[in-house]
């Protein structure tokens, strides 16, 4: 409900780190449309409610801020079981224009592959 009120807003920070998101919030987070949108900070940290990062959303919404300048993702300690979104060659080649990222994966798990953070820290290389 409150999302609806968020379409017509011109945000330019979101934190939703203290937040239970489930893979359904995601996606309706990703379905709105941040025009100027600067700041994003999403922690899932401990959350037993978010578990594929793929199907919730997560690389639509990072591949449409166009305007983002600082991202803060933590995926730490959680339950999830799927972080492809690491690799992804779109979200990967959108953080090249972010000034400020945070990446923390602490107690991911098995949710990470080693080919997973090959892919981002290939990605992070080639933006240097």
């Amino acid at each position: 409900r409150w999302l609806q009120c968020l379409k017509d807003l011109e945000i330019l920070s979101l934190d939703c780190s203290g937040c239970e998101l489930t893979d359904a919030g995601v996606a309706n987070i990703a379905g709105l449309k941040f025009n100027r949108l600067q700041k994003l900070r999403l922690s899932f940290r401990g959350s037993s409610q978010l578990v594929d990062v793929n199907a919730c959303g997560l690389p639509e919404l990072l591949s449409s801020l166009s305007g983002l300048q600082e991202l803060d993702l933590d995926l730490g300690d959680n339950r999830l079981h799927n972080c492809g979104v690491l690799g992804d060659a779109e979200c990967l080649g959108r953080l090249t224009e972010i000034s400020s990222f945070r990446l923390n994966l602490k107690g991911c798990g098995e949710a990470v592959s080693g080919n997973d953070l090959d892919n981002v820290t290939d990605g992070l290389r080639q933006m240097l």
